[in-house]
């Protein structure tokens, strides 16, 4: 399972303000996408940023609100976690690298967050195959 820790954008921190003040509606869906550009991602990113993967047979996954789960695993650190979304590349050309995971609203014009792989990219054979992650949200 790849894993990743998310640096959440300045755009990203202005929707999840949004929604907890409900000047937006908090049930928007999230998109995960993955990005096959080598970038570091920082505070200051926006959706231009990433290169999203372009390999036939891949596609944004939408992140249903209901499905996150809240905990308060320390006492002092709040943390979402979205259950096991699993990329399956169909693909018979997923040459591609994949160097990590964004986060956008569901347009894909705001930008959430994204992540490096730890141990990325990952790069898929030609027959295809399947790129699982997990994604956490912490706030300290």
């Amino acid at each position: 399972m790849a894993t990743a820790t998310l640096t959440l954008a300045e755009t990203g921190k202005q929707l999840i303000f949004n929604q907890a003040l409900n000047k937006v509606d908090a049930g928007t869906t999230w998109k995960f996408h993955i990005f096959t550009n080598n970038h570091t991602p920082a505070f200051a990113d926006t959706v231009a940023s990433y290169t999203e993967d372009a390999t036939a047979g891949y596609a944004a996954v939408s992140m249903t609100p209901s499905s996150w789960t809240l905990s308060n695993p320390s006492g002092t650190i709040e943390k979402a976690a979205y259950p096991n979304i699993a990329e399956t590349y169909t693909s018979s050309n997923s040459s591609t690298p994949a160097y990590g995971v964004y986060l956008t609203d569901s347009t894909s014009t705001i930008l959430i967050g994204a992540a490096l792989f730890s141990d990325g990219p990952y790069t898929l054979g030609s027959a295809g195959g399947i790129i699982n992650v997990a994604v956490d949200l912490q706030i300290a």
